[in-house]
């Protein structure tokens, strides 16, 4: 039996997180998050793979002044299956 292509479905893909500015100067942060993402738990990496900090965020806006050493850190939010990594740098 031969199958005919009749139509292409069609994925939407929704970000979850979003996160600006990038590179961030001074530490301050914003993270805009879904509602899929709401109460999920953030945890922040340095370079050398050392968790920096853990919170939980919110759905919406988030703004965070961070107090750690410019460099590059991996953002890693998880809330049940999902799972989403981001990366920011913070200058000075």
């Amino acid at each position: 039996m031969s199958q005919i292509v009749t139509g292409v479905s069609t994925t939407t893909v929704t970000k979850k997180l979003n996160i600006y500015p990038v590179p961030s100067s001074g530490g301050s942060v914003n993270i805009i998050a879904n509602t899929a993402m709401a109460g999920a738990t953030a945890t922040a990496y340095d370079i050398t793979g050392k968790k920096v900090q853990q919170w939980k965020i919110t759905g919406g806006l988030n703004s965070y002044q961070f107090n750690w050493q410019p460099g590059v850190y991996m953002l890693e939010f998880i809330k049940g299956p999902i799972k989403e990594v981001k990366k920011i740098v913070i200058s000075r």
